[in-house]
């Protein structure tokens, strides 16, 4: 916060007063590494009108202003710390600060007093207060080193560089346990300085090309930060050679299973936003997918103790995570470890078994092995103060049951983590994506895979037409049937192309009936003329045995009773 003594100071000129503070954070940014800190600015507020707090001595000002910033400053602005930078002389004070005070509310700020020292200087005295912030106290010049002269919370103004084994042992004991240092912001809550040619494009700019030299390679780009005459585009995953890319293609290709593809749409020179599949999806193993990445408990053994590591038993799990130490728990409080639950012991610190060799781990990383009912258990442990990734955490997304995965130490239901969309709900022809809406197989339509097209999601952009998908079905949505749309199911587009086939079967077979009954018909014809002229020549014997042949034949009158006979 910018007092408007310091506005005042800057010629009422913001952007002068922005540049400083960004040079003081560069110098507070260098003076913390050695702490293992990064300093991220969340944001900045100018008094450009007046001053928001009574002025007095440099407590009572330092009381007021923590007082005013609990008041809606914390809400506008979320914060760990928070310091006033003034323009009054409070004689031999620089700054004051609350000692050991970061991430509470009520007292995580520190106020400092800018006169006309260089920036180095005003780095330097807010580093010091933030110290304060931190936990350490003034350094002892008796007992407190650093190797050099003086150290930085010296109780005078030092102008040096290093932190006092003192200073350390405070953040040790005290700072590092403070859990809010341990929370990365996103990215897109970080303010940064703007200005051309830092090759980040932002507000008011077409582009930035960065460097002189960059940018006389740049056709798109012009130093100025505006594009070429005549071009689309400059930059971006749709942007190909200053002219957009077509639609259907495709900008970001999948990461993994649980990731979903991108398309350009031919009219912007931005990727659509990276989606992927909705939490909760199943994925190889037996796993299931959670922000983008799907994690398997035997994967994880691999990664730490190699490929022929495997996930531990069950008991192994129960035995280790419910102690509540550093090698099994659910968690880390700032004094404490979380016992786990036994429902929750499988989503505490991975089990492993079937070790084969002890892997090199890095610094302050400790294995540890447990014997338990004829099984070994290995896993490693983890504290406040490590620098490194813990990787012996079970991953949020591991499966704990069946239907149930791990979140933030607890196993819970899939239900509660993507419970808005299901495959139903897309009609069995796609999955759900993080934004709870279908993406498609090729070959059917958003939003829920009901009509033919090209596939994709609302999200996605448009796939590229596939001529073989396209014309796998004629559109029949319109015409019910024993199969029709309105009513989801586990048919396939094998099943829909077996049913066109059906009428060339019907075809088929009355074809082959009428064959056969024409082939009937053929052989009963002869066979009907042979019997007749059975019967014209035995029967007349019958009948006519004492009469002259001659006779019988001339007048034919045995023939009519034969026919009747035949009716």
């Amino acid at each position: 916060v910018i007092d408007y003594s310091r506005y005042l100071h800057h010629k009422s000129n913001a952007s002068l007063v922005e540049k400083e503070v960004f040079l003081v954070l560069n110098g507070i940014n260098g003076l913390m590494k050695a702490l293992g800190l990064e300093v991220f600015f969340k944001g900045m507020e100018i008094w450009t009108e007046k001053t928001l707090i009574t002025i007095g001595k440099i407590g009572k000002s330092l009381n007021n202003f923590c007082k005013w910033k609990q008041k809606g400053f914390d809400k506008r602005v979320p914060h760990d710390l928070v310091q006033l930078f003034i323009k009054k002389d409070f004689g031999k004070t620089r700054g004051l600060a609350f000692v050991g005070t970061v991430c509470q509310s009520q007292f995580n700020c520190g106020i400092e007093s800018f006169l006309n020292q260089p920036i180095f200087t005003l780095s330097y005295i807010v580093t010091h207060e933030m110290g304060h912030n931190l936990g350490m106290n003034h350094d002892d010049p008796k007992r407190c080193k650093c190797g050099a002269s003086s150290c930085i919370l010296y109780p005078v103004v030092a102008l040096t560089t290093k932190f006092s084994n003192c200073s350390y042992a405070d953040y040790w004991n005290i700072g590092r346990r403070k859990s809010c240092l341990y929370n990365t912001p996103m990215s897109r809550t970080v303010m940064r300085e703007t200005r051309c040619g830092n090759s980040v494009v932002e507000a008011g700019e077409e582009c930035d090309c960065g460097s002189l030299k960059t940018c006389n390679t740049d056709p798109c780009c012009q130093l100025n930060c505006t594009m070429t005459a005549g071009v689309n585009c400059a930059f971006g995953l749709c942007c190909h050679n200053c002219t957009f890319s077509q639609s259907g293609t495709m900008c970001r290709q999948v990461a993994n299973e649980c990731d979903l593809p991108e398309w350009c749409n031919g009219t912007t020179n931005q990727c659509p936003e990276d989606v992927y599949k909705q939490d909760g999806t199943s994925c190889t193993g037996g796993g299931y997918c959670y922000k983008k990445r799907c994690n398997r408990p035997h994967e994880q053994c691999r990664q730490i103790f190699g490929i022929r590591a495997k996930n531990a038993n069950v008991n192994c799990y129960r035995a280790v995570n419910t102690r509540g130490d550093r090698f099994g728990n659910c968690g880390i409080t700032e004094t404490s470890y979380i016992r786990c639950n036994m429902a929750d012991s499988l989503c505490g610190r991975v089990q492993c078994e079937n070790i084969q060799e002890i892997p090199l781990m890095s610094n302050h990383t400790t294995l540890h092995w447990t014997k338990f009912d004829n099984n070994t258990c290995w896993g490693t442990d983890y504290h406040f103060g490590i620098r490194i990734a813990d990787i012996g955490a079970v991953k949020d997304g591991t499966k704990c049951g069946p239907e149930n995965m791990c979140i933030r130490r607890r196993c819970v239901s899939l239900s509660t983590v993507a419970p808005n969309c299901s495959p139903q709900l897309c009609s069995l022809r796609g999955v759900c994506n993080n934004r709870q809406h279908c993406h498609c197989r090729s070959g059917w339509n958003p939003p829920i895979c009901k009509k033919r097209g090209r596939g994709g999601s609302v999200d996605s952009g448009p796939p590229p037409e596939s001529p073989t998908e396209d014309t796998f079905e004629p559109e029949t949505e319109e015409t019910p049937g024993p199969e029709t749309e309105e009513t989801p199911g586990p048919q396939t587009e094998e099943r829909v192309g077996k049913r066109n086939l059906l009428p060339y079967f019907l075809i088929l077979l009355l074809f082959l009936i009428l064959c056969l009954l024409l082939l009937f018909l053929l052989f009963m014809r002869p066979k009907k003329k042979d019997e007749k002229e059975e019967n014209i020549l035995t029967l007349p014997k019958e009948e006519t045995q004492n009469v002259p042949t001659e006779k019988t034949t001339n007048k034919e009158k045995p023939i009519a009773p034969i026919s009747r006979d035949c009716q």
